[in-house]
């Protein structure tokens, strides 16, 4: 997927380089994993925005009152998954009986939070919000009748 961005700020967690980006289709912040970025191109007919700006936009984006919280509980296998690839609007603590992964997301972000959560697959114990525990059922059904399909 290709998309025009201007980059904000970098930084790192856990072994992992994040950059937190300026969407210019989608006129907002977003935070991607460096890793995944495959290519890079100056197009010099887009216009910038002065990095002040692009500063104060950053400082706003997990202050929002549309972040929705979240959580799951998950497993000893869930807590490696966690440790190999998380968010830096992510933590994890131990709880009785498993290990309990908190965190929001902006509700335009769903699809993503949603991929994310699939890769635990059997690991997960417990989801918080409902709605995300219905969004992730919907998206697994959705992909076992692609799979049925082939």
């Amino acid at each position: 997927m290709m998309i025009k961005a201007q980059f904000v700020k970098l930084s790192s967690k856990m072994g992992q380089w994040y950059a937190r980006i300026w969407n210019v289709e989608t006129q907002q912040i977003r935070v991607i994993r460096c890793d995944k970025i495959t290519l890079l191109e100056e197009e010099e007919s887009q216009v910038s925005l002065p990095l002040e700006d692009l500063f104060e936009k950053d400082e706003t984006f997990y202050k929002n009152e549309q972040l929705i919280p979240f959580s799951i509980k998950v497993d000893e296998k869930g807590k490696d998954i966690f440790s190999k690839e998380n968010y830096p609007s992510m933590s994890i603590q131990v709880t009785e009986g498993g290990y309990l992964i908190s965190g929001s997301y902006h509700a335009a972000e769903e699809e993503f939070i949603t991929s994310f959560i699939l890769r635990f697959g059997k690991s997960i114990l417990q989801i918080e919000p409902d709605h995300l525990k219905d969004s992730l059922v919907k998206k697994a059904s959705s992909l076992v009748q692609y799979l049925n399909h082939l």
